[in-house]
């Protein structure tokens, strides 16, 4: 009887051991499919945010140049287009009329295109039109072949006081291209993969990637997020959970436990030791996922090329730290874009980053500096005034330490730049606005009003500094102060002249 209970104790801790590497072996498995989803759906998200980001600067040209020329859209177009060869066109409709294309190649039937009259697009692009904000929609069937995803923003001309719809810019990704471009297609020979969203024309989730019969075989999913929408990514085996799993050892091992009733002391402390390896490894597999995602967000909140953060990261920085701001400047390089045009964009982009060293060094422990976006910063001073010391922090001494930390940030820049010939000096504009407590402005506001100042700084000569409250009742920047200004940033010479 002693023996007979013995050997059932044994075949039970044996059976117990192959249930707990089954369940370590099946979330191993999970572990993996959910690794690869995570560095899939980075690609996916930043290739969806690197196009919207790209069209957004087009947005905002054609707001400014509502007349503009095929030629001219032409020239600005093409830089988006080549920037990802799963971009098919990019279309502009004023009115809902489609008037600019390119490439116009193969796409000569799209121009006139009337969305008001298309069942297909119609619903899309009033949605665009009526909420003022970008949607993707797709995958779409379109009027020259094939199927792609299809963002769209709306286009508004004049100023905040006086906005008039002007139509629609839409960017049409090519479905296969975009699959392959950001690994999609390949890593579908390994995992099997649905992709569910919202587009600009369904109320309800819906399957565009893949089988809905993944969604009930209990799979791993993850979020992909883009601007105004996000999409559910989930994936398993190729050949379903427990293809990838090998436990013909484990089994084996029950068989000669079962076998050596004498061992069985011995044998149970085995199954506890081991037991207690695997659940360490499985936590040290969980930290790696955590570091794992910790890099993600890290990625996701800065820039690739300065290091800085990003505007992902001054959003939310504003929302959680508005209490402690007791300002913020927006700086603007002068004649940046001359660089890039005389010099090309790798010069451009070491100019960006000398900029930026000396620019944080003459910060030092006074401010946050972001990059927003192209040759444009902002810099958040936190915290205690720069003065350092409480009892002196009126607006007054507020004013004269924001006054001062502009000074020096003019004056890190007065050194020539090396890596051109003959070395470049850059200059910046600069708009200071002083935060007091319990301001009713929103942070959206307090960066409208810099960036006001901001311009009043390159109107009087730039390369200098301009708080907002000096600007008294001056009115927002007209579409034709505008339109001068862009004009007057493309012209190498003048660059030259203002050093």
């Amino acid at each position: 009887m002693p023996t007979f209970l013995s050997v059932l104790a044994v075949i039970g801790l044996g059976y117990f051991a192959v249930q707990q590497a089954e369940t370590i072996s099946a979330q191993t498995e999970r572990d993996h499919v959910r690794a690869k989803l995570q560095t899939q759906a980075a690609q996916i998200e930043g290739r969806l945010n690197a196009m919207i980001g790209a069209a957004s600067g087009l947005v905002a040209t054609l707001s400014t140049e509502p007349d503009m020329s095929q030629t001219r859209y032409r020239s600005l177009a093409r830089r988006i287009v080549s920037s990802s060869s799963g971009i098919r066109n990019i279309a502009a409709a004023k009115d809902l009329i489609v008037n600019l294309i390119y490439p116009i190649e193969g796409n000569e039937f799209v121009l006139g295109l009337d969305y008001r009259q298309n069942a297909a697009q119609r619903a899309a692009a009033f949605r665009a039109r009526d909420t003022g904000t970008f949607t993707l929609a797709g995958p779409v069937d379109l009027v020259q072949g094939g199927q792609a995803f299809i963002g769209r923003f709306p286009v508004f001309s004049g100023d905040s006081n006086q906005r008039q719809f002007w139509g629609i810019l839409s960017v049409v990704v090519d479905l296969t291209s975009f699959y392959e471009e950001t690994g999609l297609t390949a890593l579908s020979s390994e995992l099997a993969i649905v992709l569910v969203g919202k587009d600009g024309l369904q109320q309800e989730s819906s399957p565009f990637f893949g089988s809905p019969e993944i969604l009930d075989a209990q799979p791993e999913s993850i979020k992909i997020n883009f601007l105004n929408g996000s999409w559910d990514m989930s994936a398993i085996p190729i050949d379903g959970w427990g293809s990838t799993l090998s436990n013909g050892w484990v089994k084996a091992s029950t068989i000669l436990i079962a076998l050596t009733i004498a061992c069985l002391t011995g044998l149970a402390n085995f199954i506890g030791l081991q037991r207690s390896t695997i659940i360490g490894k499985l936590k040290q597999r969980e930290l790696q996922l955590e570091q794992s995602h910790a890099e993600i967000e890290k990625l996701a909140l800065h820039d690739h090329l300065t290091g800085l953060p990003n505007r992902r990261f001054l959003e939310r920085r504003l929302c959680e730290q508005r209490s402690r701001l007791h300002g913020l400047m927006i700086l603007d390089l002068d004649g940046f874009k001359s660089v890039n045009d005389l010099f090309g964009h790798k010069v451009g982009d070491c100019v960006l980053v000398a900029v930026t060293q000396r620019l944080q060094k003459a910060i030092g422990e006074n401010g946050i500096l972001v990059r927003s976006g192209g040759d444009e910063f902002v810099l958040l001073c936190e915290g205690d005034a720069p003065s350092g010391n409480n009892d002196q922090d009126t607006p007054s001494s507020i004013r004269d330490c924001l006054q001062s930390l502009a000074e020096r940030l003019l004056e890190c820049l007065k050194e020539p730049i090396n890596g051109m010939s003959p070395p470049t000096r850059m200059g910046i504009s600069i708009g200071i606005r002083c935060i007091e407590t319990n301001e009713k402005w929103s942070p959206s506001s307090w960066l409208k009003q810099a960036d006001r100042a901001m311009y009043q700084s390159k109107r009087e000569g730039r390369n200098r500094s301009t708080f907002y409250d000096e600007l008294g009742d001056v009115s927002e920047v007209s579409v034709a102060e505008q339109r001068s200004l862009l004009e007057a940033m493309t012209n190498p010479n003048q660059m030259q002249n203002t050093g």
